[in-house]
């Protein structure tokens, strides 16, 4: 009798675990959301190609010109994917997609943007990655530095100006000073993650950004103007 137990737990075990990763295997997953200009904030229409795990091609999606709106599905539980986008018009863009594990049908969003593809076009750094009046990078800032490298690795094609702007306009030659070891942090930073540095150039400039100037009346207690950083497309192959 405990011997008929004990296999009978076991196959009840089995059984549910069969259960199981059929219940993951059937269940699809499906990834979501809008493809945009990153300077014009417009939608695009680019095609969609997404790889597996082996790098195998996948499935496929685009996205429409009204909205940018994709979608893309069948995706599987406890998989990962590499969603790539690519166009002449634009730099190369890629995402890793890590689906959960789940047993239920599930819809993700993310949006995706892409930075034009000419010269002189210019990127803008959203985040401040230095202390008011300091050139050291600030701690934290290597994360948000890394969407640039990956720029960078994705489009080896490319060379850019590291154009960096002072934090006020009171005395130029510290501004030129201050810009300069700023623009070259970055561009070292470039360096160590595997960035020629021959495709990297700092353009310093000792006045404040015409585009992003200083507010003019009181700021938020703590808040401080920090002068803004580009990256600008400067060489095409």
């Amino acid at each position: 009798m405990k011997v008929g137990k004990i296999l009978g737990l076991g196959l009840a075990c089995v059984l549910t675990t069969f259960t199981c990763q059929a219940q993951f295997t059937s269940t699809v997953v499906s990834l979501t959301g809008s493809v945009l200009d990153r300077s014009s904030h417009k939608p695009v229409s680019l095609q969609i190609d997404v790889l597996d795990a082996n790098g195998e091609k996948y499935t496929k999606a685009k996205s429409n010109s009204k909205d940018g709106y994709y979608f893309i599905t069948g995706l599987k539980p406890g998989q990962t994917y590499t969603v790539n986008i690519t166009d002449l018009k634009y730099l190369k863009n890629s995402m890793l997609f890590e689906v959960p594990n789940t047993d239920k049908y599930s819809e993700y969003s993310k949006d995706i943007q892409m930075v034009g593809k000419a010269m002189n076009s210019k990127i803008k750094f959203m985040v401040p990655t230095f202390e008011a009046g300091e050139s050291m990078l600030r701690a934290g800032s290597e994360l948000f530095l890394d969407e640039y490298v990956k720029m960078l690795v994705k489009n080896p094609e490319i060379k850019v100006s590291l154009d960096v702007y002072p934090d006020n306009n009171l005395d130029k030659n510290k501004n030129k000073v201050l810009t300069r070891g700023r623009g070259e942090a970055i561009k070292d930073y470039f360096g160590k993650m595997g960035v020629d540095a021959g495709r990297v150039t700092v353009a310093a400039y000792d006045v404040t950004d015409k585009l992003n100037p200083p507010p003019s009346g009181k700021t938020a207690k703590g808040k401080k103007y920090i002068g803004s950083v580009y990256m600008k497309i400067t060489a095409l192959k």
